[in-house]
């Protein structure tokens, strides 16, 4: 356990270590969780997961780009100078030093924007550019070039005019996007792009023609052989069937060296590949890494090549020879982003455990100073002390403890957990935290809130209870595993007596007071959901039944009576929380699953969130298509978003329906049935919904890694 106590919590944010004589000498240095908050927020706690690293020309400065924006740091102290707002994928300083421009992002901030460095004024933006995947500025520091994601397109912007060119990629029509499927790895040099797929193969582009040059494959320089971690069966209850994915080839990350001449490849095959894109020269592979290839950097000199991967291994490598020359460990979690110092003398490593650090290529030590702060993905929050404290626990386990009125934290590991957390829930007054995790690699694409994973199947699922303030493991529980997707939903009974999660098929409820930590109550789905059996390319019904009866929402009622459980087939249904009996079924789903291709499987509208007020008997109900209100209650006005909400939850005064739809937050009058307003602050996902004790604030996490706390008398009035 961790603590960080006093005025040192600005240190926290500010990601450096400090001595006292720091902390007295800075005791004034601005709170930078009130830097660039939108309309009506309070707070953000967080700084966004890491997505790419640059340092300025001179060295003096360091830019994260994350999902949020872009910090920008002194190299001397370590501390924040000014954060860029919008989600950065790509960040990119001016050889003159004067600019630094950022870009991409999923939703609303599919934008470059370049920013002066002396004033941190934005200079220049250009919306819907749909650039920012990879940026690289000219020689001269006057044009920046950008590529989109999906590569559908070069962006060329002039700098001080505001010209620009955006330049369609041959044979890669909008008819042709839409049906590519899987991660796509891009690089940027002065005259060339290449562009990674799933399926290994690389394929270079004429940035000024847009033409299609030479294409590489990861099969002209094999690995040797291993097994690849996607190629298994799946398993479905007692089924098991091909799944075959063919992603342990599949392209990661790019990087062409400065002057052009070579370009690395890192692979899901843990491979680290140097091509000659410009010649003949035979590739070279280079071998070490145990995890996916996430992140790769040439030095400025182009003498050596930096690599990180999922198994937090940081290796440097002599691009000539292929030569090994450095390994550095310290990280916990996936290396995500590397980058060189100019004089080639320090290399800073990003990762998804939350922190920068650098290293020095002279002694292959680290260096003393530290930047930390950043989150990839907050799964659920909850509130402590009747309000005064907040906990969060991240995609890794890590529960962090929030003093709201100091901002001191506390982070806490939860005993035995995996490499994934799959599902959490803290107990109604937020000192317990329910869990079940997985073993297996997880993989970050920047900048969009999403993860794709290999997970270590089992045949019993494990739910840890742990306690919130010690970190102490309270019971462990155990069921039988139906087959979980990547975020299982889990509930806590209103009382904390019973925790909830729905599986493949299954909901198991435990009695959290029953020292016999292996009774639980098993609700079966697969009797109940309604199937199509045509066109299943092969998938076992017994299987398809599994995928269709998936569980994607449970809530329970405020009693804690009774549970009401959501389905990928579309189905929702109540139950009694004590014995299992299925009471009223309030949409039984149609059609629910097909089978594509032999691998892919479709939903009609699958329930996603769920909310239930008992007074007023009203049941929110959130999926694919769209969301609806269901009960009784005459007054109601509001029948139907036509949107589908992730997140549900009725305000204090069951006056307001709030709706996370994506990243944007809505919030609807029961009465009238009009939108209220709408909160944009997150740039991912929103995972959580939750008030405040009082009722007087919002808070919403989500895939961005930040947490936003909401004045709920400013959002709702709009």
């Amino acid at each position: 356990m961790r603590m960080i106590v006093g005025v040192a919590v600005i240190f926290f944010l500010l990601g450096i270590d400090v001595s006292d004589a720091d902390v007295e000498a800075d005791a004034g240095v601005e709170d930078i969780s009130q830097w660039e908050l939108p309309k009506a927020a309070r707070a953000r706690l967080g700084k966004g997961g890491i997505n790419a690293l640059a340092f300025s020309a001179d060295g003096a400065q360091f830019a994260v780009g994350s999902n949020i924006g872009v910090w920008l740091y002194d190299m001397a102290t370590g501390k924040e100078m000014t954060m860029f707002p919008g989600m950065c994928q790509s960040v990119a300083f001016s050889p003159d030093g004067l600019y630094l421009a950022s870009g991409g992002g999923e939703f609303q901030a599919q934008a470059i924007k370049v920013w002066e460095l002396v004033t941190y004024q934005e200079v220049l933006g250009v919306n819907r550019a749909y650039a920012g995947v990879n940026l690289r500025f000219s020689p001269d520091g006057r044009t920046l070039i950008g590529l989109n994601r999906w590569s559908k397109a070069i962006t060329t912007l002039h700098v001080e005019t505001g010209k620009r060119d955006v330049r369609a990629i041959e044979d890669l029509s909008s008819e042709q996007m839409r049906s590519r499927q899987g991660h796509e790895s891009y690089a940027v040099a002065d005259d060339r792009i290449a562009i990674g797929g799933p399926d290994g193969t690389i394929t270079l582009w004429n940035i000024t023609t847009g033409e299609k040059g030479k294409t590489f494959t990861n099969m002209d320089a094999p690995m040797p052989p291993a097994p690849l971690e996607r190629d298994r069966d799946f398993n479905l209850g007692d089924e098991r069937f091909p799944l075959r994915m063919d992603r342990g080839r599949g392209l990661l990350t790019l990087a062409f060296s400065p002057d052009g001449t070579r370009l690395a490849s890192g692979s899901e095959d843990g491979g680290v590949r140097l091509w000659d894109p410009v010649g003949t020269q035979a590739p070279i592979v280079l071998q070490g890494h145990e995890g996916w290839i996430n992140a790769l950097a040439f030095s400025p000199d182009g003498s050596m090549l930096a690599s990180g991967d999922t198994d937090t291994a940081v290796h440097v490598w002599n691009t000539e020879s292929g030569a090994l020359l450095a390994t550095f460990p310290g990280h916990l979690s996936n290396v995500v982003a590397l980058r060189f110092s100019p004089d080639s003398q320090t290399l800073a490593s990003g990762s998804v455990d939350g922190t920068v650090r650098f290293w020095s290529i002279e002694t292959q030590e680290a260096l003393p100073m530290r930047i930390i702060g950043h989150t990839e993905s907050v799964k659920t929050v909850s509130f402590l002390d009747n309000g005064s404290m907040l906990a969060s626990v991240a995609f890794n386990g890590i529960i962090t403890v929030w003093d709201l009125k100091t901002l001191e934290t506390t982070d806490i590991d939860i005993p035995g957990r995996k490499d994934i957390l799959a599902g959490a829930a803290f107990s109604p007054d937020g000192t317990r935290l329910a869990s079940v995790s997985a073993e297996g690699r997880i993989y970050f694409d920047p900048g969009m809130g999403e993860s794709f994973s290999t997970r270590t199947q089992s045949d019993r699922v494990q739910v840890i209870l742990t306690d919130v303030k010690s970190g102490d493991r309270v019971s462990t529980f155990t069921g039988v595993q139906g087959g979980m997707h990547r975020d299982p939903p889990f509930a806590f009974s209103p009382d904390g007596k019973r925790v909830a999660l729905g599986t493949s098929g299954n909901i198991y409820v435990w009695n959290t007071a029953i020292t016999e930590k292996d009774v639980f109550l098993d609700i079966p789905l697969t009797e109940n959901v309604p199937i199509n059996e045509n066109g299943n390319g092969g998938l076992p019904p017994h299987g398809l039944h599994h995928l269709a009866a998936q569980v994607s929402a449970l809530v329970f009622t405020p009693d804690g009576k009774k549970l009401i459980s959501g389905a990928m087939s579309g189905q929702v249904q109540m139950w009694d929380a004590e014995t299992g009996v299925p009471l009223a079924p309030f949409l039984e789903g149609d059609d629910p699953a097909s089978m594509i291709e032999g691998h892919r499987i479709s939903f009609r509208d699958a329930i996603t969130a769920l909310a239930y007020v008992a007074d007023k008997r009203l049941l929110a109900i959130g999926s694919y298509k769209s969301t609806r209100l269901l009960g009784r209650h005459r007054e109601i006005g509001l029948k139907e978003i036509p949107r589908g909400a992730r997140q549900l939850v009725f305000s204090p005064d069951r006056a307001v329906l709030v709706a996370a739809l994506g990243n944007r937050i809505e919030l609807w009058d029961l009465v009238t049935g009009d939108k209220l307003t709408t909160l944009d602050g997150h740039t991912a996902l929103v995972e959580t919904l939750l008030f405040s004790p009082d009722g007087k604030t919002l808070v919403s996490a989500g895939r961005d890694g930040t947490i936003l706390l909401w004045d709920w008398d400013a959002a709702r009035d709009g």
